[in-house]
């Protein structure tokens, strides 16, 4: 798996679908977002372990939501979701739709048990949109303790 291929999935004006990495890549130029856009795009192109999903407003795109480190083999059932919104679609609730889209594939479409989203202590915005969509902060990440938060989702089944 790596860039997804089906149909797009809605919630009123916003969907995530098929993302086109270089479409993505143009309109993160110059943004806040380059440096993490570009390195994700770049690695959707050929990890197995990821799926990448373009989030739209009214067929526009505005961002990418994604899996990745997703392990489905070893038992475990979890992956790590990763989520950016270009600057001029933040604090709408796009966000919260786009994130709960792709809740709703996992919990149709695959056999995952839970999803891990890591952010910044500081970065409160994603700590919101996360607990926003039903994930639990359950403890500082192994690859920052000092700074980083680990939240989890438990895909009801």
């Amino acid at each position: 798996m790596t860039v997804y291929g089906g149909p797009y999935l809605t919630d009123g004006d916003v969907g995530i679908g098929p993302a086109d990495l270089t479409e993505l890549r143009v309109e993160a130029l110059s943004s806040d977002m380059e440096r993490d856009v570009d390195a994700w795009a770049a690695r959707a192109g050929d990890d197995a372990g990821m799926l990448h999903f373009g989030v739209t407003y009214r067929g526009q795109l505005i961002g990418q939501v994604f899996l990745h480190d997703m392990d489905m083999d070893m038992g475990k059932g979890e992956s790590l979701v990763g989520y950016h919104l270009f600057e001029a679609w933040r604090q709408q609730g796009m966000g919260t739709k786009a994130l709960s889209l792709l809740q709703h594939y996992v919990a149709e479409q695959t056999s995952l048990g839970r999803l891990l989203a890591i952010t910044e202590d500081t970065n409160v915005a994603s700590r919101r949109l996360g607990a926003r969509c039903g994930f639990s902060e359950t403890g500082p990440s192994r690859e920052d303790p000092e700074h980083g938060v680990v939240m989890e989702w438990r895909v009801p089944r």
